[in-house]
């Protein structure tokens, strides 16, 4: 099963205009292996960050969708309206996102992390109903 970070990684390479060889020499490089397959979330993380200093640039306008995703956003919006956020944007939202899962957007997290978001925001509110 590909992995949210390699399919970006693969966007990139094509973005990129990349050939083979200079794609395996750019990944050794950056992460010490030729396959993003066999490689770990963090040294996936490298690459990325290396594709960052090429200038690369992530940003997406495309809103994740689906059930998990509108669940996370109607628990921040809940965090908003008990005014705990002092900034409810979509940015902290991402910001948050990667503070929780470590990966920088939710349209590239697995089910175990979504479901580790989830569970983060309601243990937030669950606390903020306790002191009331």
């Amino acid at each position: 099963m590909i992995r949210p970070y390699q399919r970006f990684i693969q966007m990139a390479r094509r973005e990129l205009g990349l050939d083979d060889q200079t794609y395996r020499d750019f990944l050794e490089n950056a992460a010490g292996r030729r396959s993003t397959k066999d490689m770990t979330d963090r040294e996936l993380g490298r690459v990325i960050e290396a594709l960052k200093k090429k200038g690369l640039v992530f940003e997406s306008k495309v809103k994740p969708d689906g059930p998990q995703a509108g669940l996370v956003r109607h628990l921040w919006l809940e965090l908003k309206n008990e005014g705990v956020l002092r900034d409810a944007s979509e940015r902290a939202l991402r910001s948050y996102v990667r503070r929780i899962t470590g990966c920088d957007r939710m349209e590239w997290l697995n089910n175990r992390q979504m479901n580790t978001l989830i569970e983060s925001l309601k243990s937030w509110l669950a606390r903020l109903e306790e002191t009331a």
